[in-house]
């Protein structure tokens, strides 16, 4: 079962859940325009500060 909300479909599990297919909602302009303020927030965040790629190193 789907229904439409803003030109999104949002699929309805047996259990009840809901989730909107990531390639839809990504296409989507309103979200793309999130995601780009989104974006500034870490803009000027300094690169030490994020969390490094592959855990930790022991050495």
């Amino acid at each position: 079962m789907a229904t439409h909300s803003e030109k999104l479909t949002v699929h309805v599990t047996s259990g009840g859940g809901q989730y909107v297919e990531a390639k839809e909602l990504l296409a989507n302009p309103k979200v793309q325009e999130k995601i780009r303020k989104m974006e500034g927030l870490f803009k000027n965040k300094p690169s030490n500060d994020a969390p490094s790629e592959g855990g930790e190193s022991s050495g």
